[in-house]
């Protein structure tokens, strides 16, 4: 299947000297969410023959650069992490901004990025020290559960996997960990590369991939590791580097 570069999508003039950290499109694929370090995110119309992107809001958060921005599954709701203890969630329907934390017992994290579970339920937040994996209520802004790899690892990426009954998450030394979130217990850990690990899964939960620096991505079949095999199906190398899978 052949790929074909489009036009590309320009925003307004203000959000060219912006380092963006995150762009997604809605499950329509009418609505471009771009957010980035100067503390906006900004909602755009795409127009699909000259993919000119028409602004139709600007959400600023005072103070903050956003590190990730994404649409919930319905599409109604924007999660935000920006590097602070607070979380903020944006209603598109209403033009509501709302700031959730610090969190009980959690008010010395900072959280980066995130994960949302399949069904909305659960938003997986990832915090900067000693391991930890916040599970919060998007809904009722209220935490519902902790995560926790090895004391001495920091969580880097988390994905969720299993019609969001499991998660997977990895650490900055390479491990990757499988998570039942109905008990909360890890039932797998491997390592599957040498740092940190950005990592993602597959539509039909089959199989997920863990990705390297140096230009590796280990591809796992998710049954065969819940049974404890640590062997990837496939691997892809020859890539310069990688910074993210999708």
């Amino acid at each position: 299947k052949q790929i074909s570069r489009l036009v590309d999508a320009r925003l307004e003039r203000s959000a060219r000297n912006c380092c963006m950290s995150s762009v997604q499109f809605d499950k329509e694929g009418r609505l471009v969410l771009a957010a980035g370090s100067d503390g906006n995110m900004r909602l755009s119309q795409i127009d699909g023959e000259n993919s000119n992107a028409t602004r139709v809001q600007t959400v600023s958060l005072p103070n903050c650069e956003i590190s990730q921005a994404a649409f919930m599954p319905n599409g109604s709701e924007v999660i935000v992490a920006n590097g602070t203890q607070f979380v903020y969630s944006y209603d598109l329907v209403n033009n509501a901004l709302v700031k959730a934390g610090p969190f009980p017992k959690w008010e010395d994290r900072r959280f980066y990025n995130f994960e949302v579970s399949p069904d909305s339920s659960t938003v997986a937040l990832v915090s900067n020290n000693r391991g930890y994996i916040l599970l919060v209520s998007p809904k009722m802004k209220e935490k519902v559960g902790i995560l926790r790899m090895d004391e001495d690892s920091q969580a880097r990426s988390v994905a969720y996997t299993d019609c969001g009954n499991q998660l997977l998450s990895t650490d900055g030394s390479g491990h990757v960990y499988l998570w039942d979130l109905r008990t909360r217990r890890c039932v797998n850990k491997t390592i599957a590369c040498l740092d940190n690990a950005p990592l993602c899964t597959s539509l039909d939960s089959s199989l997920f991939a863990v990705a390297s620096s140096d230009g590796f991505v280990n591809m796992y079949d998710r049954s065969e590791f819940v049974s404890g095999s640590s062997e990837p199906v496939k691997v892809i190398d020859g890539l310069t580097s990688c910074t993210s899978v999708e």
